[in-house]
């Protein structure tokens, strides 16, 4: 007789996955086990089996050679999870029913006697059995089905723990991993800021005027990374970035945006926002913003060549104050330029008489 499901079958199979000890190499310390249990019960055949969804797999086992796994429609123990009680204990197979027809009753190796006691998880899910098996009809004394109950649960406790060093183990990868990504954008992040506050410096005409502007680029490069932080530090909205860095000024209602949703990894991220954090702030200084007529639009577009995606970025000021080309090359211009090279892109700015534009192109 074929034994059904188990009433929890979905849940008590996943379990047994969970402890990822299905298909493991044999192991001294399981041996030893059923080594044990077969000289205690003196029986010639013990296991420590585990019930999977279509087999019951062989943990250890002692005096079934290198048989490591068998259909579960005639597995012994597939009638043991079913069982109500820790244990089960069948003196002769052939007066059972649910065993009488099992083909390892009635034909090669004639197995008469069988005891199992479960594997359960703290749920109460049944994983398997430790078991012995006789060919010859028997019973077991009290200490004898006392130790098989007490091997059972030392298996459990070792199969419990042997998934705990696991998912320590595991963590202990992630954590690595992440003190790793964490060092990796930091340094990145610190090499940012340097250049920030190096070029602020040469551009600056005093020391107010330093702190002014060291100050706001590094709080726009915050927001940026605030942005990336919200994404796990892997992807951050273009819209969402220029409406971060168009927030913090009172003339956005002159500033319009056009172009299709689009996604930037973190390098780019900072890249553009520190760019559009530039382009803005000489706008409402010195440009377009700076007079109530001014007017600035922001396009872009995404191409894919080769599997490489490219962004590019179009700036237009117009409606402003008459716009003279700089006497020398600005901190702007610098820093779109060095900006730009890190992701292999470039940026050029137009000082048109009728208001800057600046155009940015980079992979994304």
């Amino acid at each position: 007789m074929q034994a059904q499901p188990h009433a929890r079958e979905a849940e008590r199979v996943a379990a047994l996955r969970s402890y990822g000890i299905l298909d493991t190499p044999r192991e001294a310390d399981f041996d030893d086990v059923v080594k044990i249990l077969a000289e205690v019960c003196d029986v010639p055949f013990s296991t420590i089996t585990l019930i999977d969804e279509e087999r019951q797999w062989h943990k250890a086992a002692f005096g079934i050679g290198d048989l490591r796994e068998t259909p579960r429609g005639v597995a012994f123990c597939s009638h043991t999870i079913l069982h109500d009680k820790d244990m089960l204990i069948v003196p002769d197979v052939t007066k059972d029913a649910r065993f009488a027809d099992n083909p390892f009753v009635t034909g090669d190796p004639n197995l008469r006697f069988y005891a199992a006691a479960l594997l359960r998880t703290e749920e109460g899910l049944p994983l398997g059995t430790v078991c012995v098996v006789d060919y010859k009809p028997r019973q077991l004394d009290a200490r004898q089905t006392n130790i098989l109950q007490l091997m059972a649960k030392q298996v459990m406790a070792q199969i419990a723990l042997r998934r705990e060093i696991a998912e320590r183990r595991l963590a202990e990868e992630k954590q690595a991993l992440l003190i790793a990504e964490l060092n990796h954008r930091v340094k990145n992040t610190l090499a940012v800021v340097q250049s920030l506050v190096h070029m602020s410096a040469r551009a600056a005409a005093d020391l107010p005027s330093f702190r002014e502007s060291i100050s706001a680029r590094i709080e726009a490069l915050a927001k940026t990374n605030a942005l990336l932080v919200d994404q796990n530090w892997e992807r951050a909205s273009l819209r969402e970035l220029l409406a971060t860095e168009l927030s913090a000024h009172s003339e956005t209602q002159r500033v319009t945006m056009s172009g299709p949703e689009v996604s930037l990894n973190a390098q780019s991220a900072v890249i553009v926002g520190m760019c559009l954090h530039e382009l803005m702030t000489n706008a409402v200084k010195y440009g377009a913003l700076s007079v109530p007529a001014g007017q600035v639009t922001i396009a872009w577009n995404v191409s894919e060549t080769a599997g490489e995606r490219r962004l590019d970025v179009e700036w237009t000021e117009s409606n402003g104050p008459a716009v003279m080309p700089p006497a020398r090359r600005g901190f702007g211009s610098t820093l779109l330029d060095q900006l730009t090279r890190q992701s292999g892109g470039s940026a050029a700015l137009d000082f048109r008489p009728q208001g800057v534009a600046a155009r940015l192109s980079l992979t994304v």
